[in-house]
């Protein structure tokens, strides 16, 4: 699974339905509360982003998307 999502990260085209797969995979690895405090937001914000309620803007996104892509390499 954590090679797929490694993938999903560097295949990522910056669609929203792309970035929720990845958020939602990803939790495996990085807890939502991890990805709230990397990037300054609340939990519940990273979480409404796993279900499409709400997305960071998309220059975040790609911060995020890196952020994941590093810590799944490093682990």
């Amino acid at each position: 699974m954590k090679k797929e999502i490694q993938k999903m990260c560097s295949d990522w085209d910056g669609s929203d339905e792309e970035f929720i797969k990845i958020i939602t995979l990803v939790k495996d690895w990085i807890s939502y509360k991890n990805l709230a405090v990397e990037f300054e937001v609340a939990e519940s914000t990273v979480s409404r982003w796993s279900i499409g309620i709400t997305f960071p803007l998309p220059r975040m996104q790609k911060q995020i998307i890196k952020y994941i892509q590093s810590i799944l390499d490093n682990n």
